[in-house]
């Protein structure tokens, strides 16, 4: 351990020739690089040449102790690299950012990047996903395509850049999986900041990019199968979105899918132009379908208006459960108990 000590710690002597080369891997700007070089003349800052095992032991640590374990290593004798230091030999793909659009030559670089090395034993099906997730309000700036990312897909028709006008705290993602036994986890294939703002036509053209980057990518359809669905969450832009794509044409007799689905009573048999089908997230239906049920209005079948009134009556004569007044009150109208209404 001392020896490890006395390895590690700052050293000032070529403090300078290694902000040179951390310039280099990190991509500083020129004003960054002089304020390092300043700070380090006046001794405010030591530049550090850390080696593969203290990377990797610096990696461990913040993975097993978390962000305040490493930062107090960090600000100790020992010096352990940053987190923000960790963050370019932890990731383990490097993916490009769509910065206002989708593009087509982000989405088809990512697809390399993801499924090139990928082991293809034959065609399987792959489902597409689209989710939003969240992140930090923040700008990056991306060398490889001289982009700044973080801001909103509208951001070009804004009137201000200013910090909280135009930064995005979540963003659209999308990944293909395999339905297979081997590598079957979602592979992200597109970053995007979305406010959320956009339009039908919109998101039905994000899919529209993503079906065809994946069939004009020699590492996608032609290695890895064909789209067989597509996934989503409850997304209220992206539900008639996939409406459009999925409900394209109906499985004749002369399809070779007809003879395992042509015959089942109920089925959906229309399909995307490609036979994909649509998946969304089953929880967002039923909110949707409590949330009708609930409303006076309710759901139309078979000519009878389904509505609390209704199953209030129902749920009065059921024998099996004791619906006294107030639960029963209180499941037809979930609001009134002070719960948080989810947005179906």
């Amino acid at each position: 351990m001392l020896s490890y000590a006395g390895g590690s710690r700052r050293r000032k002597n070529n403090g300078i020739v290694i902000g040179f080369r951390n310039a280099k891997r990190t991509d500083w700007s020129v004003e960054r690089l002089l304020e390092k070089v300043k700070r380090t003349i006046n001794g405010s800052y030591h530049a550090k040449n850390c080696s593969d095992l203290e990377f990797d032991l610096a990696i461990t640590i913040y993975e097993l102790g978390g962000d305040a374990a490493l930062h107090a290593l960090h600000n100790s004798p020992f010096g352990f690299p940053c987190r923000n230091t960790l963050a370019e030999r932890r990731s383990e793909h490097k993916l490009r950012i769509s910065v206002g659009t989708v593009r087509m030559e982000d989405l088809l670089y990512n697809i390399e990047v993801m499924f090139k090395n990928l082991e293809s034993r034959g065609e399987v099906g792959m489902t597409l996903c689209l989710d939003e997730v969240a992140c930090d309000g923040r700008l990056c700036w991306i060398p490889a395509t001289y982009d700044i990312a973080g801001l909103c897909e509208h951001a070009s028709n804004l009137s201000s850049y200013k910090f909280g006008k135009s930064l995005d705290t979540e963003i659209l993602t999308a990944a293909f999986a395999r339905n297979n036994s081997r590598d079957y986890g979602a592979k992200l294939v597109l970053l995007l900041p979305t406010c959320k703002q956009g339009t039908l036509e919109d998101a039905a053209l994000i899919l529209e990019k993503l079906r065809q980057a994946w069939r004009m990518s020699p590492y996608g359809e032609a290695m890895h199968g064909r789209i067989w669905s597509l996934a989503s969450d409850g997304d209220p832009k992206r539900r008639p979105a996939l409406y459009q794509h999925c409900m394209v044409r109906e499985i004749q007799p002369a399809d070779s899918i007809y003879q395992h689905a042509g015959f089942l009573i109920g089925m959906n048999l229309w399909t995307g132009s490609n036979f994909e089908t649509q998946d969304l997230d089953w929880k967002h239906c039923l909110k949707r379908l409590c949330k009708l049920l609930c409303t006076w209005e309710g759901i139309l079948v078979n000519g009878t208006y389904v509505n609390k009134t209704l199953l209030a009556t129902w749920l009065e004569h059921s024998t099996d459960v004791d619906w006294s007044e107030e639960p029963l009150y209180h499941l037809l109208n979930p609001l009134s108990t002070g719960a948080q209404e989810v947005a179906a």
